[in-house]
């Protein structure tokens, strides 16, 4: 996540191990020369996908992908096309949705792939919930996030970004995730007091 020197940083010489969600930034560097600008991906776990997912609030007519399958379906977007299928947009209500495995799972973390574009009003969510049981009428909290909000420094940001959280090892056959949409946009965004949208591609047991 942090961004690359000639000086400290690490130089590349073969495949590298990641956990779950990890952005990773790299850069040519060549004695005399200038270096090239920071190229950045990021990577996803696969980990255990769910039997099957249920919307509890439906997305916004135009980005509404393919329902809930399309949180599953290991389909990734693009951060500077939104109107990927592959997105599920949410502005008017937050997101919440259940995931149903056949067999109990013991999960140490969830990951949510997002879209941060933050010109075009994406914008990371400012509160998350999970919650895990047998069934989705028998569910406790086991985790609450607030996550960290974009700087105006960051306001020309546009790549796919990700959320982990770890959890103590839970074992369950549902959970249930809630992601809270920004309801008013910061005073130095062009859409000031607006609401934000939240798009999210993809979520990911670990």
């Amino acid at each position: 996540g942090t961004d690359p020197d000639s000086t400290n940083s690490p130089i590349y010489k073969g495949p590298l191990s990641v956990n779950g969600f990890t952005l990773v930034k790299a850069k040519a560097i060549r004695t005399g020369w200038y270096s090239s600008p920071i190229a950045s991906s990021t990577f996803f776990k696969k980990g255990v996908t769910p039997t099957n997912a249920e919307l509890i609030n439906q997305p916004n007519e135009k980005y509404k992908g393919s329902g809930a399958t399309t949180l599953i379906d290991l389909k990734k977007g693009l951060a500077e096309n939104f109107s990927d299928p592959a997105w599920l947009g949410f502005r008017e209500q937050p997101f919440a949705a259940f995931f149903y495995f056949d067999t109990a799972q013991t999960i140490t973390s969830i990951s949510i792939s997002y879209d941060k574009s933050i010109q075009a009003y994406l914008m990371p969510p400012v509160e998350i919930e999970l919650w895990g049981g047998d069934d989705k009428n028998k569910l406790k909290l086991l985790k609450k996030a607030f996550p960290k909000q974009p700087t105006k420094e960051e306001k020309d940001a546009v790549i796919v970004e990700g959320i982990k959280l770890d959890i103590d090892p839970s074992s369950y056959k549902c959970f249930k995730i809630i992601a809270k949409n920004v309801t008013k946009l910061p005073a130095w965004h062009p859409g000031k007091g607006d609401k934000g949208w939240l798009f999210i591609d993809e979520i990911f047991f670990n």
